[in-house]
């Protein structure tokens, strides 16, 4: 972890410097760090949107996941 290397170092979170997660996961959180969950459903659709014909994407499948 990022904070154990910089606690070897004495280098002060976050007082010194500010460190974020991008993985939401669970040593994230039970250390206080802020995280970022990317949210792969959206992302994944927004750019089949973009290159795809829109008849193709007005299935179920993608409604029931708006």
């Amino acid at each position: 972890m990022p904070m154990d290397y910089l606690s070897r170092r004495r280098i002060a979170v976050p007082k010194h410097i500010s460190i974020m997660a991008f993985d939401n996961g669970l040593e994230s959180l039970r250390r206080g760090m802020s995280t970022y969950s990317f949210n792969n459903h959206a992302l994944a659709r927004s750019r089949l949107l973009r290159f795809l014909p829109i008849g193709i994407l007005s299935s179920t499948v993608w409604q029931k996941h708006s």
